[in-house]
């Protein structure tokens, strides 16, 4: 078989939209994790960065207006993928010959990003906050 989940947000409340403007003002080198009306609540929002200058050795970001700065904003939390796959699935299959039988099953999907925290984790070694 295979699936497809479209979800949106519809409408938020008042606390929600609250909540979203402190964990943009805390969320640091991590993903955040926010919701806005029109969006997948599975969308993933970071600040994009675009490595080390050798020449100052400070980290590169690109601010949400397309421009290079050395200083991280939350203000520039964009959203850079989705961890919702397009397509998701199983195959199954059953053989069986006299007391023989044999099951497999295979799931799979199509699509989806990670943050990949290795960068933040092990090589920068941030404050997270």
């Amino acid at each position: 078989g295979i699936a497809r989940n479209v979800g949106k947000v519809s409408k938020l409340s008042a606390a929600v939209k609250e909540m979203n403007e402190e964990q943009m003002e805390r969320t640091g080198a991590s993903p955040a994790n926010l919701l806005f009306e029109g969006k997948s609540k599975t969308a993933i929002y970071a600040v994009r960065s675009l490595g080390i200058d050798h020449a100052t050795g400070r980290e590169i970001f690109m601010d949400r207006n397309g421009m290079f700065t050395d200083t991280w904003s939350h203000l520039d939390l964009v959203e850079c993928g989705d961890s919702e796959p397009d397509y998701r699935g199983t195959i199954n299959t059953v053989f069986r010959y006299k007391e023989l039988s044999v099951n497999a099953s295979f799931k799979y999907q199509w699509g989806g990003q990670r943050y990949n925290s290795t960068l933040v984790e092990k090589v920068e070694v941030k404050d997270y906050y």
